[in-house]
Order: C-alpha cells, then structure tokens, then sequence
C-alpha cells in the first residue's frame, strides 16, 4: 500500500517477533491476542505498535539485501492521521504478513514400502 508517496511493506522478521512479543501478556508471542484487547484507546495504541514493529522488519531486512536501502519506518503520528478504510487495507497487509510468515510448512517424502505393492481392484 502507498502512504505519503512511499510503499509500506511488511515482513514478520525474527527481530518484529521479539517486539510484538514484548506487548503480549506474559511477554509471550502465543498470547498475541491480548494485544487486540482494552479499550479503544490502548487497542489502537497496540496495533500501531504491530504495524510498525513489522514494518520495521521489512526495512531492517532490505538493508541486508541492499545496504543503500533507505526508507523510514511509519510512525505512529502517521497512522493516526489515517482515514479508517485506508487503515483497515494496511492492517490488512500487516496481518496477511503476520500470519503467512509466521505459518510452519513440513514438507514430507513419500514412505517407503518394502515387497510387492498392492493395487486395488474396482
């Protein structure tokens, strides 16, 4: 999404996991839902602070890629300033990068049968 002519990206780095963790109960990343409770007031606070820790993990990651790499991260004067429905698509994006970096994928061979295989007859 483009905000004040520049694209914000998100990535869910190691270093955005330990920030949102921060702010989670107990300090722990699968008590990520205590973040999204409170009142309106401490809920946005919180969310801001989401959007912007993995933002930051998008930038601090590009400077790895490309050391001339020079965006600032959004800040939460920013997002305050924002309409809802332009808000709404960027937590959108920040939420997608969220839960599609932090998913576990296993992959897996096929098992390995000893003697004659077997087929089935209709």
């Amino acid at each position: 999404m483009y905000l004040h002519g520049r694209e914000i990206k998100f990535k869910f780095t190691i270093a955005a996991s330990i920030e949102v963790s921060k702010m989670c109960k107990d300090g722990k990343l699968e008590n990520i839902g205590s973040i999204f409770e409170g009142t309106y007031e401490e809920v946005a606070h919180n969310n801001n602070m989401f959007i912007i820790a993995l933002h930051k993990g998008y930038i601090d990651s590009m400077k790895f890629e490309d050391p001339k790499f020079d965006e600032k991260v959004i800040t939460e004067e920013e997002l305050l300033m924002m309409d809802n429905k332009d808000y709404s698509k960027l937590q959108d994006e920040a939420y997608a990068a969220y839960y599609g970096d932090s998913k576990r994928n296993v992959e897996t061979e096929p098992v390995k049968v000893k003697g004659k295989k077997t087929v089935s007859k209709k």
